[in-house]
């Protein structure tokens, strides 16, 4: 009997050495995470002690907006994690509890509000003093000039009723100016506390307490890894393409991104990824577009005929084609005096893993949470340079440089914005488009002097009818000429283009001399390409033109 009443109190004695539903609250500020072009995965630690035992522990500092079914909580130490709770009715509490910069200044901006609305009432109060007052005064005046009218008051009452009008009114407008010179000091202050607002930036705003319940069988100190995807965060590459023309020219393609996220929490020291994968964009195959056929009447047909043209359905006139490129004018050269030397900047390590590719920033990075745009170096590419001169003198009468970019590495290079620096002086930005691994690019340098051309019509003739059949020709005749006033050889293309037709009544024949050396350059129909080199001091004259016959009684639009 003894050994049986020794047991419980043993089992009791030993459950209570064990703690049990004990909350354990802790921080769990950002470590990592892995920018993507929309999107970031990204990674927080807790620490924390406990005891042996089952507890919850309330991990605190949750953003407000991520994907919550991207949430994973992982362990480190000998525990066990059991379940995973999102406590949103705890966030509001502590909301209510927190103050902030952005409160405390919203907060003072209205009160100030306050006070500008008892000023205002005090310079409307003091106008209907005056008002009042102007119409006593016309009143007196009026009964005391008019016929068989007593005054109001009499002679002798004058002298005291013009002094205290006049006090009224002095009270009135020293009222109405203190309370306008109140209500402006009022705006000046509302004016600096918004200026503050703003300089706030964007406030954090907490999200779910995360109420991790594990149990362990001993003492311990623990981590837990908390892991999810949020849309408010993004990276996007910018470039500076740097062009030395010596013998031998050489460019260097400056890789940079741009990470900005606006969260409202500052990222401190953390280990950054940037990923060109796209976890936000879609993941599978759209379903089909159903197409319904129906018959539509010649007027219908007809205007989606001139819109799929260019035309407008109304007026029936085509829209003007935009060139792909046509650089501004670049900006006057700002020779720069040669400065310090540069110091070496430490690049990014690139994993390629099948078409995605992965950039590990080296170090650690601060990245605000006001969404305000932050820059950190991917890499430097170095090579020479293969130089060529561009020009489409039929629209634009400049020769522009460009530089051939060959993408040695197997990781793309994405689109973005490049700045353009030639020998050190910037020249303008343009757009750099996706260079697969292995691929060559033409990169432009800005307008090149050293070499001329002219456009100039030689013939047009319209409408000329056939002798034989009937049909109506149109003809027309130009001459391009490139002029070299440098001294080095350089490798020239001459751009124009020539008509097409859709409609096999329409023949166009070209006539060129010499012939283009490319036609339908880059699958554009009619665009042609003449390539040559021009050596120092030589000319070189392009002429062509083209036929276009077409049947009689129709007509035919041509462009220039």
């Amino acid at each position: 009997m003894r050994h049986l009443l020794l047991a419980p109190i043993a089992a009791l004695a030993l459950m209570t050495t064990v703690a049990w539903g004990v909350d354990i609250e802790t921080e769990a500020p950002v470590t990592a995470a892995t920018l993507y072009p929309q999107g970031a995965s990204v990674e927080r630690r807790a620490p924390f002690e406990a005891e042996e035992g089952r507890h919850t522990v309330l991990i605190i500092g949750m953003p407000a907006r991520y994907r919550s079914e991207s949430l994973r909580v992982t362990g480190e130490g000998a525990f066990r994690i059991l379940s995973i709770d999102e406590r949103r009715a705890a966030t509001r509490a502590l909301e209510a509890q927190r103050r902030s910069p952005s409160r405390d200044l919203q907060d003072a901006i209205q009160k100030l509000r306050e006070r500008k609305a008892f000023a205002n009432n005090a310079v409307q109060a003091a106008q209907r003093q005056l008002a009042f007052i102007d119409a006593m005064t016309k009143a007196q005046a009026a009964a005391s000039t008019g016929e068989d009218a007593l005054a109001l008051v009499n002679a002798e009452q004058w002298t005291g009723m013009w002094a205290s009008v006049g006090e009224g009114v002095r009270d009135a407008l020293d009222t109405v100016n203190q309370a306008q010179v109140e209500a402006r000091e009022i705006d000046k202050q509302i004016a600096e506390l918004n200026a503050q607002l703003r300089d706030v930036g964007v406030e954090r705003r907490f999200g779910p307490i995360l109420a991790v319940e594990i149990e362990t069988d001993a003492a311990l100190s623990g981590n837990l890894t908390v892991k999810y995807q949020m849309d408010n965060a993004s990276w996007a590459p910018v470039y500076d393409a740097r062009l030395t023309l010596d013998d031998e020219s050489e460019m260097t393609l400056v890789r940079r991104a741009r990470v900005a996220q606006s969260t409202g929490e500052d990222w401190e020291g953390i280990a950054l990824t940037l990923s060109t994968a796209r976890p936000s964009g879609r993941a599978g195959a759209p379903d089909p577009k159903l197409l319904f056929a129906r018959i539509q009447d010649e007027q219908e047909d007809l205007r989606k005929q001139l819109r799929s043209r260019g035309f407008a359905a109304d007026s029936v006139q085509m829209e003007v084609p935009i060139p792909t490129y046509v650089p501004a004018p670049a900006p006057a050269p700002v020779v720069m005096a040669p400065g310090p030397e540069r110091a070496v900047s430490v690049a990014a390590i690139a994993q390629l893993s099948g078409e995605t590719v992965e950039y590990a920033i080296p170090g650690t990075v601060d990245v605000n949470g006001s969404g305000e745009g932050k820059q950190v170096l991917i890499d430097e590419k170095d090579g020479a340079a293969m130089l060529e001169v561009r020009a489409t003198p039929s629209m634009d009468k400049t020769a522009y440089l460009y530089a051939e970019f060959e993408n040695a590495d197997e990781a793309p290079i994405l689109p973005g914005r490049v700045s353009l620096y030639r020998d050190d002086v910037f020249v303008g930005t343009t757009a750099l488009q996706r260079i697969a691994g292995g691929e060559t690019s033409f990169i432009p340098f800005g307008s090149y002097d050293d070499i001329k051309v002219t456009h100039r019509e030689l013939e047009r003739i319209e409408g000329e009818a056939g002798l034989i059949r009937a049909r109506q020709t149109e003809r027309r005749r130009y001459a391009m000429t490139v002029e070299h006033f440098g001294d080095k050889a350089m490798p020239v293309v001459i751009r124009d283009s020539m008509p097409y037709a859709e409609n096999e009544d329409v023949e166009i024949s070209l006539r060129a001399d010499p012939k283009p050396d490319e036609r339908d350059v880059e699958g554009r129909k009619g665009a042609l390409e003449w390539r040559f080199t021009l050596e120092p001091g030589a000319e070189q004259t392009i002429a062509h033109g083209y036929d276009v016959t077409y049947p009689t009684g129709v007509t035919l639009f041509l462009p220039r």
